[in-house]
């Protein structure tokens, strides 16, 4: 299964000159003229660290295949699960400080909500 990505990227979104309002039908995502910018960085943050959740998830998914394929092995799966992995692992190891980071300034510019 391929995941579409060209239509929930703000940056391509933005760039191709669709309006805010169509980009954020087709994304699903809830104007933010309505939120305060720490309603907004909270949502945001609270998206970060799901992503995270889910890296997580799949890297547990992954190895466990791995373990699971010494009983059964099949050279081409290992080497796809193997590289995989080590994509998704990579991606975790870049995305973590900066959700951190970026949890701080949430925390610092709204005490207020409390977050994490």
């Amino acid at each position: 299964m391929r995941i579409d990505t060209r239509i929930c990227c703000s940056t391509k979104a933005r760039k191709a000159g669709e309006n805010q309002q169509e980009f954020n039908w087709t994304c699903g995502v809830e104007p933010a003229m309505n939120k305060t910018k720490g309603e907004v960085m909270n949502h945001v943050l609270t998206k970060l660290q799901d992503v995270q959740n889910s890296q997580r998830a799949l890297i547990e998914k992954m190895a466990s295949i791995q373990i699971e394929l010494f009983d059964q092995p099949d050279a081409a799966l290992e080497k796809a699960v193997e590289s995989a992995l080590g994509s998704i692992s990579l991606a975790a190891d870049e995305l973590n400080p900066a959700v951190e980071t970026y949890e701080k300034k949430v925390n610092a510019e709204n005490p207020s909500l409390g977050m994490a």
